[in-house]
């Protein structure tokens, strides 16, 4: 039983590594995309890319929360493996 909630809380923290890894990819994709508009549009954004950035912020959103949680989750199984 304690190996397979340690496995499982390995797999989480493996899940969670990836998830920082995408936000921040995310994060500079983002900053790469704002400077190719400010560069190649003078600074005059399309509604269409308005709505890929606001989506792009979104996503960004929704993944910290997750990632926010599954942090919780960990310290959680960190601290009631040390209590046992």
């Amino acid at each position: 039983m304690y190996i397979k909630q340690d496995s499982y809380q390995k797999r989480k923290f493996v899940l969670y590594l990836i998830g920082i890894l995408i936000l921040k990819h995310l994060h500079i994709n983002i900053r790469i995309l704002i400077m190719h508009l400010v560069i190649q549009q003078n600074i005059s954004i399309s509604q269409h890319q308005l709505v890929v950035l606001s989506k792009l912020k979104d996503t960004i959103e929704r993944m910290e929360l997750m990632l926010s949680h599954i942090q919780e989750e960990l310290l959680l199984g960190e601290n009631n493996k040390l209590n046992i």
